[in-house]
């Protein structure tokens, strides 16, 4: 009888610690399939659009303005103005379902090329836990990261949420 109550108590721990650990790898599966079978659809549900957007604005303004400062005369702030602006209409293009098919679904591009869907290889990425609430996926054996992916929890799933660029990223 006790052994049975220890069992009751220990499952829900269990299975919490199962899905804390194994989810995000689950999550990471399901969008390397999706963008591998071209399956936009499938990879957008994976993403949080409006925060995704609001990230990358912020992380494409602050670098803007890093280099902006960089320039002594006046044409830095006129070129920061002008740049400001076209990053939010880029983001806003970018980052949008149709957006996904042409970066990760093998889509035609503008100029004609076709791109490659996502390759993933799970050896080659190290996640990050960040709480109980999110995680950032890292490449696992290059020292030289471009950008690290932000995920957040979304009930029992996780969604993008945002990239964090390095501080090298603004020269």
């Amino acid at each position: 009888m006790r052994l049975a109550k220890i069992a009751l108590l220990a499952a829900p721990l269990l299975l919490a610690g199962g899905w804390y650990w194994g989810s995000p790898y689950w999550t990471l599966k399901q969008i390397r399939d999706a963008a591998q079978a071209g399956n936009s659809d499938a990879l957008a549900t994976h993403v949080d659009f409006p925060a995704l957007r609001a990230d990358m604005k912020a992380e494409m303004a602050a670098q803007v303005m890093a280099k902006s400062k960089q320039d002594d005369g006046g044409f830095g702030k006129l070129g920061e103005i002008f740049a400001l602006a076209m990053v939010d209409k880029l983001i806003d293009g970018m980052i949008s379902p149709a957006g996904l098919r042409v970066m990760f679904a093998g889509a035609d591009t503008v100029d004609g090329s076709n791109s490659k869907p996502l390759q993933m290889n799970m050896d080659d990425v190290r996640i990050e836990h960040t709480g109980l609430s999110g995680f950032k996926l890292h490449r696992a054996k290059t020292g030289d990261e471009k950008a690290v992916l932000v995920f957040a929890r979304d009930g029992l799933g996780w969604k993008l949420v945002g990239v964090d660029f390095p501080a090298e990223a603004a020269k």
